[in-house]
C-alpha cells in the first residue's frame, strides 16, 4: 500500500500536545505505516511544534476570519483544515485517541470511496424529538433550502433520523467529499440558528446529518472495537492483556478494540457541582482552565469508570517524543 496521498491527521495545541505523544507511539508501536500529519489549531509553543516537527508534517490552520464560536466551539477548524491542506484521502482523528491496533487497512475502504467512521453511540439522532412540531420542522427545513438543492432538501421529511458518527475518527477521501466539508462550513457559519436543533451545534452533528441526507456511501465500523465512549468505558469491563508481546485491550467476552477515545461520558464534579469533561492529559499539567488533577483523573479511569485504558495512555505518553 503506498502512503504517497494518505494521511492520518491530528488537531493539536498545547493543551492536547501529552495526548498528541501518546498517539503518536501508539501508532509506531503497533507498526502503522501510514504518516501522521499534524494541523496546529490554537497556540502551540515552539519547543513542542519543533519536537512534532522531527516526526511529522505540520500546518498551521487559519482561522479564515471565522468567529471564536464557529472556529473553536463547532471545531470547523476540522473542516478548513480539510478544504484547504487535505491529502487524497486522510482519516482525521482528535488526539485524545490511542491507536490500539494497526489501522492502516482502512484506508481501503477509503480509496473505494467510502467515509469511514464509528457512531458516538448505539441511539439514532430522531429529528421530530428535538424539532417536536411539524411546525417547527418546517421551520428549518425552509431555511435549509436556501443552502442546499432542492432535489436534497425534498429527502428531510419530519421522520428523519441519522446515526450520530463520533467527529473524532472519520475517514474522507478528497475527491469525492470535497462538497461535504463545503456545506458543513456553510450551514454552521450561515446567520440561522435553533437551539432546539442539535445539528446546528457542532460539526459532528452537521456532518452526521449530511452524510445521511446526501446518501454517502459509509463504512461504520462495530462501536465496541472503535469508539467505546460513554456507558462503553465501562461496559462491557476492559481486560488489558498481553499477546505476541504486545499489549492488547479487549472487551470482556471477545471484541478486541482497535483505537480508544478519551471522551465522552468522563465528566468528573468540579466545586460548582457542575461536572465538566476531565481530560487524561490532566495527569500531567497544572491546572488552568479546570481544577483537575493527577488525582481526579485516576478516581475517573480507575474507580468510577474501572477500566484500566489510562495506563496504556500513561505508556504511550511516557516514551516521549
Amino acid at each position: 500500500m503506498s502512503s504517497i496521498n494518505k494521511n492520518y491527521s491530528v488537531f493539536v495545541d498545547n493543551r492536547y500536545y501529552p495526548d498528541f505523544v501518546a498517539l503518536y507511539n501508539s501508532w509506531k508501536y503497533y507498526e502503522n505505516k501510514i504518516p501522521i500529519k499534524v494541523y496546529v489549531v490554537g497556540e502551540l509553543s515552539s519547543d513542542k511544534r519543533s519536537k512534532i516537527e522531527n516526526v511529522c508534517e505540520v500546518i498551521n490552520v487559519p482561522q479564515n476570519g471565522l468567529s471564536h464560536n464557529d472556529f473553536n466551539r463547532k471545531q470547523l477548524f476540522k473542516y478548513i483544515a480539510l478544504q484547504n491542506f487535505m491529502n487524497e484521502y486522510e482519516i482525521i482523528l482528535d488526539a485524545d485517541i490511542l491507536f490500539l491496533s494497526n489501522t492502516d487497512f482502512l484506508f481501503d475502504y477509503i480509496e473505494a470511496g467510502k467515509i469511514v467512521g464509528a457512531t458516538e453511540n448505539i441511539y439514532k439522532y430522531v429529528h421530530k424529538i428535538y424539532l417536536s412540531t411539524e411546525e417547527k420542522f418546517n421551520i428549518i427545513k425552509n431555511e435549509l433550502s436556501n443552502y442546499l438543492e432542492k432535489d436534497i432538501i425534498e429527502k428531510y421529511n419530519f421522520e428523519f433520523t441519522n446515526e450520530i458518527i463520533n467527529g473524532g475518527f472519520l475517514g474522507y477521501n478528497r475527491h469525492i467529499h470535497l462538497p461535504l466539508f463545503e456545506n458543513v462550513i456553510k450551514l454552521l457559519t450561515v446567520p440561522f440558528s435553533n437551539n432546539e436543533n442539535l445539528i446546528f451545534h457542532n460539526e459532528q452533528y452537521m456532518a452526521s446529518f449530511l452524510i445521511k441526507l446526501f446518501n454517502y456511501d459509509t463504512c461504520i465500523l462495530p462501536n465496541l472495537e472503535w469508539m467505546n465512549t460513554w456507558d462503553f468505558h465501562k461496559f462491557p469491563k476492559k481486560i488489558l492483556k498481553i499477546e505476541n508481546g504486545k499489549f492488547e485491550l479487549h472487551n470482556e467476552g471477545g471484541n478486541r478494540i482497535n483505537l480508544y477515545h478519551f471522551t465522552g461520558g468522563i465528566g468528573m464534579p468540579i466545586p460548582t457541582g457542575d461536572l465538566w469533561p476531565c481530560r487524561p492529559h490532566r495527569i500531567f499539567e497544572e491546572a488552568n482552565i479546570d481544577p483537575f488533577t493527577r488525582k481526579d483523573v485516576e478516581e475517573l479511569w480507575y474507580k468510577k469508570l474501572e477500566n484500566p485504558a489510562l495506563l496504556l495512555y500513561e505508556f504511550f505518553h511516557n516514551k516521549g517524543i
